[in-house]
């Protein structure tokens, strides 16, 4: 299976992310798994915003606390990125419907 993978070197701001899903690339949506695979290499975690996250999120946190949703945030333009190019269904208007998360 040929698999296209396309390296990502910035993360879009995530409302650039929710203005593209209004308008979903035409093609690419198959009916097998995806076959795009995107990369971003180098991540790291600013102590900084995973402390302000946690603030503003409730999460009790000091200098070595990382909430263990953070990892998804900096994913998050990523997996929307997928979803728009691959995902057989509009991305808008989608809801989880549980997310059961244990650290």
């Amino acid at each position: 299976m040929y698999r296209q993978t396309k390296e990502i070197t910035s993360s879009p701001l995530a409302i650039q992310q929710y203005l593209k899903t209004l308008f979903p690339k035409k093609g690419g949506k198959g009916k097998g798994l995806p076959t795009l695979i995107l990369k971003k290499e180098n991540v790291s975690i600013d102590k900084a915003k995973a402390k302000q996250y946690a603030q503003v999120c409730g999460f009790k946190s000091n200098n070595d606390f990382v909430p263990s949703i953070y990892p998804h945030i900096i994913a998050f333009s990523l997996h929307m990125e997928l979803l728009r190019c691959t995902f057989v269904f509009q991305i808008v208007g989608m809801v989880h419907q549980i997310i059961n998360i244990t650290q």
